[in-house]
């Protein structure tokens, strides 16, 4: 599957709620693989469930991403 904004091919990755922001990992079997893309910055409490959260989704190097 390509980017729909660049037209590269879509990898896959995993998207983490952290206690300061959300960020696309690598998926290669180790979650505190490379940033991908710009944390985003949220204001959720360091005790809110969602911390840790984690979903899969499909990432281009150019910022676009989608639940897969």
């Amino acid at each position: 599957m390509n980017c729909p904004v660049c037209s590269y091919e879509l990898e896959n990755g995993t998207r983490v709620c952290t206690e300061t922001d959300y960020r696309i990992l690598k998926s290669n079997g180790v979650l505190d693989g490379a940033v991908l893309n710009n944390p985003t910055e949220h204001d959720i409490e360091s005790g809110d469930e969602e911390i840790g959260d984690t979903v899969n989704v499909k990432y281009c190097a150019c910022g676009f991403w989608e639940d897969r």
